[in-house]
């Protein structure tokens, strides 16, 4: 699965439910909550509209019990604050039940150009790939989980340096 910033993913996307959101919106800080409140007053939507500037895209399970979503801000309705230049933020969420309650846990966040869900995984957690980019280059960050955290195990400069075109590793900077 991969998402860019004005490209979303092509099969299941639907809204994310209040639940998720609170998940969400509690591993925010105080600027984005205000932005938040006010893309929601600037498109006249109630705060329990939340969930229609955001989509949610479920992933192949991995164990039973659990589920995973990517979660991303809606290109219509649109909301700046989860947006840069050429930037968007982005979310996995594992939903897990438990005697019939649902209960949802950011398991990573980002920022970037590119998001990428791979089929491999880590400590039953899929791995990702995230990319930032400049006008010129691009950095490619690809994290898996170890057991507690996602963390960068390789990073890759691809772009244009000194003149020449470069695909190289690098240090991760994390």
């Amino acid at each position: 699965m991969s998402s860019s910033t004005e490209s979303l993913p092509t099969a299941g996307n639907q809204r994310p439910t209040p639940a998720m959101m609170r998940a969400i919106m509690k591993s925010t800080d105080d600027t984005d909550q205000e932005g938040v409140a006010a893309c929601l007053g600037e498109l006249s939507l109630p705060q329990s509209a939340l969930p229609r500037l955001f989509l949610s895209t479920p992933l192949p399970t991995i164990q039973a019990g659990e589920r995973k979503y990517f979660v991303r801000p809606a290109l219509a309705p649109y909301c700046q604050t989860f947006y840069g230049a050429h930037l968007f933020r982005f979310w996995l969420i594992n939903a897990q039940t438990i005697k019939g309650k649902t209960q949802y846990q950011v398991l990573f966040s980002g920022i970037g150009d590119v998001f990428e869900v791979l089929s491999s995984t880590h400590h039953q957690q899929y791995d990702l790939i995230q990319t930032n980019c400049t006008a010129s280059s691009c950095i490619k960050e690809k994290l898996q989980f170890n057991g507690q955290q996602y963390q960068a195990v390789e990073c890759r400069f691809e772009g244009w340096k000194e003149g020449k075109e470069q695909n190289k590793l690098i240090p991760c900077q994390r």
